[in-house]
């Protein structure tokens, strides 16, 4: 039993949180979205809109890792 205990730390309760998953999940999806949008039409303000989508869903995505990883 006491070996079971020494997994439920605090950053190991926030690496399971799930709300973390869930900001992931959204940063992946913009960032993707960005990506694909990027094909949609060439022009330098699709080409704008596209890589602004596609840096914000990346600072996400690393922002939830960094949190996973408890780095923050």
């Amino acid at each position: 039993m006491k070996e079971d205990l020494k997994y439920e730390t605090g950053s190991m309760k926030t690496a399971n949180d799930s709300g973390i998953y869930v900001w992931l999940i959204v940063g992946i999806v913009v960032g993707l979205f960005g990506a694909f949008f990027r094909f949609v039409h060439d022009s330098f303000t699709f080409s704008l809109i596209s890589w602004i989508f596609l840096f914000i869903g990346a600072g996400i995505a690393i922002r939830s890792v960094f949190k996973i990883l408890n780095a923050e």
